[in-house]
């Protein structure tokens, strides 16, 4: 899988590149000093803001990775799954697989168009969302307290029918997350 290491790297050896972006690139903004790309690939850190939302910045993360730099797209989405994962929790991704699915779970929240990274208030078989709502605290916090009005049965649900019928996950990839997340509660 490509690390962020072997993109500089990458970069560097790439003989279109030799280690700098070009000021201009097919499909990208201009790049100058302070371009959010240049400065992500030099420094390791972006600042999202109106002018710049998180899914406009990764898609050209994404297009630098696979057009400029002939980089696979899985192995682009698994570098900007681990950048999201990184900037949110401010520690490194470790290689299990619980916490990787989850960064996935947040990227694809974050690029779909009906959610734009947050949830809804009122999706279709979800009760309403609000900031203590069980689902949206699992997303944001990555932390869910069951208790007798919360069984963990009834918050997986909620889970699967977030995955499957909102955001289009496979049943699949779905069950596979939830046995992942349901293991890892069960180790702490």
């Amino acid at each position: 899988m490509l690390t962020r290491p072997r993109l500089l790297w990458q970069l560097a050896h790439h003989p279109e590149f030799r280690g700098k972006l070009k000021r201009t690139m097919d499909g990208l903004p201009q790049q100058n000093q302070t371009s959010p790309l240049r400065m992500w690939i030099e420094e390791g850190d972006v600042t999202f803001s109106n002018r710049l939302a998180p899914d406009e910045f990764y898609g050209q993360v994404k297009t630098l990775l696979t057009q400029h730099l002939g980089v696979s797209k899985e192995d682009s989405e698994h570098l900007i799954v681990t950048d999201i994962y990184e900037r949110i929790y401010q520690v490194s991704l470790p290689e299990e697989e619980p916490k990787e699915l989850r960064a996935r779970l947040l990227w694809q929240l974050a690029h779909h168009p009906e959610f734009r990274g947050k949830l809804k208030k009122t999706m279709d078989g979800l009760p309403q969302q609000n900031q203590t709502s069980p689902l949206r605290m699992w997303i944001e916090e990555g932390d869910v307290t069951f208790s007798n009005r919360l069984a963990p049965d009834k918050f997986y649900r909620q889970v699967k029918m977030l995955l499957t019928q909102h955001l289009g996950v496979s049943e699949a990839d779905a069950k596979r997350f939830i046995d992942a997340d349901r293991a890892e509660r069960r180790e702490t």
